[in-house]
C-alpha cells in the first residue's frame, strides 16, 4: 500500500457499509432508482462523468433509464443539432458524452494516454510531430471552413503528406494521413458530426472544433489540474472505491492517481462494504449523505433495464462484484470485463436482456426464478422500454463480444 494508505487508516475508523442500503443510496444518486430521475442530460452526466457511448444505442437507452419523459430525439438534438453535449474519447480511450463543461477536464486528464501510441507509429514513419502539426493545423484552417466527409478529408491530408515527402508512397501517405486524422481528434481540433438523417444511422463528417463548439475551451487546465479533478469528481460519483478502481476506470497511471489522492486526503475516509474484500474510499460529504439516506420506496420491488457498457455497472473494477452474486458474475460481465445490457432489481443485476429489432421485443434471461410480484416490476418496466425501443425505429442491441477500445469512431475528437 502506499504511504497514503497508511496515514489515511490511522486517522480514520473503519466503517461498514450494508449492501443493500449502499445500493440504493448509488442507485438513487445516479438517478436510477424509481423516484430520482434527472430533468436533464447535464444531471445524468454530472452524476456518472461521463455516459459510455462507444456503440451508439448505448447512451439513448443509459439515458432512459435516468431521466423523466425522455424521447430518443431528445438526445440526438442535443449532440448533434444544439451541441451542447459532445461525445469524445477520454477515460480508457473509450468514447463518452459529456457536457461542455466536462470535456476539458476528462480531455486533458486523459490526453497523454490517447496520443502516446500515435505519436510513436509517427516516428516510426519517420514523420516529424512538428511537420504533422503544421500539415494539420492547414487542414483545419482551409479545408475544414465546413464539414467534409472521411473520404474528402483523408484525400486532402494524403495529399499535404505528398507535397511535403514526395519520396512516399500513395498507400504510405493515406497511412500517414489516418495517423494525423486521429492526432486531430485526439488533441481536439476536430470533430466528428452525425450527417445522418435518422438518429440511429451515421454517416461521418468531420468540422473544426473551434468552429462547431466557440465556447469550448478545451485546454482550460494543465494535466495536474485536470487529473486531481477527474479523480475527484469519480470518487464522488461512485464512491466507495478502491484505488484499482480509479486507475483502471480512467486509465490515468497509478502514480497519477495516487498523486491525486494525496491533495484529496483531508475529506477522504476509508469504509468496507458488505461483500467486497478490499478497503475502500469514500467522501466525508457522500459517507454523511449515505447515513442520513432513507429507503422510502414501500414494499414493491422496483425495476430498471440498463445499457450495455452501462455507466454506473462500468464504474468499478476489481470491485465490481457489488452488483451481482458471485455465482452470476460471468452472466453480467463477459470474459473482457463488458457488462451485458442488465436487469435490476432493487439494487441487484438478476438478469440480462436483448431486443430483437425485427419482433421489436425484448428478451430477458433472468439469473433466477422470479417471483409473481418481481415478474410483474419486470414485465412493467420490459413493456416500457420496448415502447421507446421500437420509437426509435430498428435499434439493435446485439451483444457481441469485443474490446472496450473498440474500433468504433463515431463522435470522437
Amino acid at each position: 500500500m502506499p504511504a497514503l494508505t497508511l496515514k489515511m487508516a490511522k486517522s480514520y475508523k473503519t466503517t461498514t457499509l450494508e449492501g443493500d442500503a449502499y445500493r440504493q443510496y448509488l442507485f438513487a444518486k445516479h438517478h436510477i432508482r424509481p423516484g430520482t430521475q434527472a430533468d436533464s442530460f447535464e444531471e445524468v452526466i454530472n452524476s456518472v462523468v461521463g455516459v459510455h457511448s462507444a456503440r451508439l444505442p448505448t447512451p439513448y437507452v443509459a439515458f432512459q433509464a435516468r431521466m423523466k419523459n425522455i424521447k430518443p430525439a431528445d438526445y440526438r438534438s442535443a449532440t448533434y443539432v444544439s451541441n451542447d453535449l459532445i461525445k469524445l474519447r477520454c477515460m480508457r480511450k473509450t468514447l463518452h458524452t459529456v457536457t461542455q463543461e466536462l470535456a476539458p477536464i476528462v480531455h486533458i486528464a486523459t490526453l497523454r494516454l490517447r496520443t502516446t501510441e500515435i505519436q510513436s507509429h509517427l516516428e516510426r514513419h519517420d514523420f516529424p510531430l512538428e511537420l504533422a502539426e503544421s500539415i494539420m493545423h492547414e487542414v483545419v484552417e482551409v479545408a475544414l471552413e465546413s464539414p467534409r466527409s472521411h473520404r474528402e478529408i483523408i484525400l486532402w491530408i494524403a495529399e499535404r503528406v505528398g507535397h511535403a515527402k514526395p519520396q512516399l508512397s500513395k498507400k504510405r501517405s493515406a497511412d500517414i494521413a489516418r495517423l494525423l486524422l486521429k492526432w486531430s481528434w485526439e488533441t481536439g481540433q476536430i470533430c466528428y458530426l452525425n450527417h445522418a438523417e435518422h438518429w440511429a444511422h451515421e454517416v461521418r463528417f468531420y468540422a473544426s472544433t473551434d468552429r462547431v463548439y466557440p465556447k469550448l475551451m478545451l485546454d482550460a487546465f494543465t494535466c495536474e489540474q485536470a487529473v486531481l479533478e477527474l479523480v475527484a469528481r469519480y470518487i464522488r460519483a461512485f464512491e466507495p472505491v478502491s484505488e484499482k478502481d480509479i486507475a483502471w476506470w480512467s486509465g490515468i497511471r497509478i502514480s497519477e492517481v495516487r498523486k491525486a489522492l494525496e491533495n484529496l486526503a483531508p475529506n477522504l475516509l476509508w469504509v468496507r462494504l458488505e461483500g467486497v474484500v478490499d478497503q475502500l474510499l469514500m467522501t466525508k460529504q457522500g459517507f454523511e449523505e449515505y447515513s442520513r439516506f432513507q429507503d422510502d420506496l414501500g414494499a414493491g420491488p422496483w425495476c430498471a433495464f440498463l445499457a450495455y457498457e452501462d455507466p454506473t455497472l462500468k464504474g468499478y473494477f476489481n470491485t465490481r462484484a457489488r452488483y451481482v452474486s458471485q455465482a452470476d458474475y460471468d452472466k453480467l460481465f463477459n470474459q473482457i470485463g463488458e457488462v451485458r445490457p442488465s436487469v435490476i432489481l432493487d439494487g441487484r443485476a438478476i438478469g440480462v436482456w436483448t431486443w430483437n429489432a425485427i419482433t421489436k421485443r425484448v428478451s430477458v434471461e433472468p439469473f433466477r426464478i422470479l417471483s409473481r410480484d418481481e415478474r410483474v416490476a419486470v414485465a412493467a418496466k420490459k413493456q416500457e422500454l420496448e415502447s421507446y425501443l421500437d420509437e426509435t425505429m430498428q435499434l439493435k442491441m446485439i451483444l457481441v463480444d469485443g474490446s472496450d477500445h473498440g474500433n468504433d469512431n463515431s463522435s470522437a475528437f
